[in-house]
């Protein structure tokens, strides 16, 4: 099991991800994810869609640019015509509040997995409100899943930066 997730070392994991975002964009395999355009059931349904990244082993870069994506889709949350304008305080405190009620990581390496695994669930949760006609009923529902994919990844690569 992975030691708690540090509030100060998840927030310069998330400064360095911002720095590193042009670099991350410019890699074909991992440009579709860092696209800042769409709703936040669009930019999951794009990270759902490139989840063979993200099997057992995935390099660094593409899980640094699953952690941007999640970033966008938490952010889409607070702003949805400027989602990577939004502060990365606002964001990491919505990840750090789904951590806190979130069973903890056992493996680093179960990250990726686990949180596409919560964002395929986000995407079920909101498809079955359109289908019931009450989608703001579920917002915080799915928001809360996106924040904790988020907080996942993010106390990953911290651990693997230590």
């Amino acid at each position: 099991m992975l030691p708690p997730p540090d509030a100060q070392a998840l927030a310069g994991v998330l400064a360095s991800l911002a720095e590193r975002r042009d670099e991350l964009g410019a890699d074909p395999r991992l440009a579709d994810l860092l696209v800042d355009n769409g709703s936040a059931a669009r930019r999951m349904s794009r990270v759902v869609a490139h989840a063979p990244l993200w099997g057992w082993g995935a390099d660094r870069a593409s899980v640094e640019a699953l952690a941007l994506a999640l970033r966008d889709i938490t952010a889409t949350f607070e702003s949805w015509t400027a989602p990577i304008g939004v502060d990365d305080e606002i964001v990491l405190a919505a990840a750090l509040g789904a951590l806190a009620q979130a069973p903890p990581l056992d493996a680093a390496a179960d990250a990726p997995g686990l949180a596409v695994g919560l964002l395929g669930e986000a995407l079920g949760v909101y498809h079955a409100a359109i289908d019931l006609g009450d989608v703001e009923r579920v917002r915080e529902t799915v928001r809360g899943h996106v924040a904790r994919a988020l907080g996942y990844v993010l106390w990953a690569l911290d651990f693997k930066r230590t």
